[in-house]
């Protein structure tokens, strides 16, 4: 099931000393990785390998009305999802409680569900960590009490197979 935590709490939760290293540099107000994601346009996701085996997936976006927003999860990466800026509402539920409307995708890692009312809602702030197992479906990219944010974020997509 998700993990809902916050940068001051991760290390009890993941013992990867190249994912904390990334994340707490991303924290760091001076940090080239920082200012990076800082940098991004308006409605960007960028690429960055932080070692051979993941990668992040660094994003500049506004919130939007969640019925644009869309039920998805992974098979093959956990998502260790950290908010660095803006406020944005995110919801899961165990995908087995959902209706494919997309099978499987292998090459995005993607499977996209039909909408759910019955889930459990989290708002995501600055530091605010979620960490999505292959069993969790989530949406994101939603407007909190319907106000938009900008939201500056960074998304690791880490194997399954070295979470431990």
């Amino acid at each position: 099931m998700a993990i809902i935590t916050n940068i001051h709490h991760i290390h009890r939760f993941l013992n990867d000393s190249i994912v904390l290293e990334y994340l707490y540099s991303v924290c760091n107000e001076v940090h080239k990785n920082r200012l990076r994601i800082f940098e991004l346009p308006l409605n960007i996701c960028k690429k960055e390998y932080i070692s051979k085996d993941f990668f992040s997936l660094e994003q500049n976006y506004m919130t939007k009305s969640r019925n644009e927003c869309f039920w998805e999860s992974h098979k093959k990466f956990i998502d260790i999802q950290l908010h660095l800026d803006g406020i944005e509402q995110m919801e899961f539920i165990d995908a087995s409680y959902l209706e494919i409307l997309e099978e499987y995708d292998q090459e995005k890692d993607l499977t996209i569900y039909n909408d759910s009312s019955y889930s459990d809602k989290i708002v995501m702030r600055k530091n605010d960590i979620a960490i999505f197992f292959p069993e969790d479906a989530h949406l994101g990219m939603a407007m909190y009490n319907k106000m938009p944010s900008n939201v500056l974020k960074t998304v690791i997509k880490y194997p399954i197979g070295l979470w431990k």
